[in-house]
């Protein structure tokens, strides 16, 4: 049964308690497709029964550590020494040369990131290149040089693209700045970038998760205490 529940994004019900509809991906088409019920007994029991199962899926499915989704092994990878605190956040640093930041026009897109990758290998020599300390956590992504001082902290909640350039040995993300700018950071690891990216995407699956069980706890408080006022059309994601 879980299988078959996995593609849902979001359901809810109407002001009228007898409509339910979800929003689920179609396993042919790729699309997403909204399916509307008229129910004979109250949608809500229906919805919060889903909103149920869902959440079991998620809580045997979530990562609990940024080690968790990272297969690759990855010879420049160094972990952090002693015992964590109980409010520590989970990291991983990982060795690698930063070559830089440059802007870019747009959030996304793999073309928008190798054309930033391409232009600081090109402007920045090698013997230029930093080498550093980059500390990934669900947080926060800070670059440190080795033996000096903190370079950049980056929010991952601001990340909006991340990915390997034409060479597998470049590895960039793009962040949405304050000031409504874009800007690219590229690193170069050796002998390979895909650790580093998968870090970091763990990194992002840790911060998403802790934004839905943080989402879902307000959503069944609302549902607790105002059941009796509803919104027309109004969902509640899951």
């Amino acid at each position: 049964m879980w299988n078959n529940v996995k593609p849902l994004i979001i359901c809810g019900i109407t002001a009228f308690f007898r409509d339910f509809a979800y929003v689920a991906r179609d396993r042919n088409s790729r699309r997403f497709m909204c399916h509307v019920f008229r129910c004979d007994t109250p949608a809500k029991t229906i919805a919060n029964t889903l909103r149920d199962i869902c959440k079991r899926l998620m809580m045997h499915r979530r990562p609990t550590s940024l080690h968790a989704i990272d297969a690759v092994p990855e010879r420049r990878v160094i972990r952090t020494d002693g015992l964590p605190t109980p409010n520590e956040e989970p990291k991983k640093v990982i060795r690698c040369h930063f070559l830089g930041v440059t802007q870019v026009p747009r959030a996304t897109g793999i073309e928008i990131l190798n054309e930033a990758v391409d232009r600081l290998v090109s402007q920045v020599r090698p013997e230029r290149w930093i080498l550093a300390d980059v500390s990934i956590a669900p947080s926060t992504i800070t670059i440190a040089e080795v033996g000096g001082g903190q370079i950049a902290q980056c929010r991952v909640r601001y990340l909006s693209f991340l990915g390997i350039g034409r060479d597998v040995k470049h590895c960039a993300f793009i962040m949405h700045t304050s000031s409504e700018n874009f800007m690219c950071y590229v690193f170069h690891v050796e002998p390979s970038a895909a650790a580093m990216a998968k870090t970091i995407e763990a990194a992002c699956k840790l911060r998403y998760q802790k934004v839905l069980d943080a989402h879902a706890g307000r959503a069944a408080s609302h549902l607790n205490h105002h059941h009796d006022t509803p919104s027309i059309g109004k969902v509640s994601r899951i």
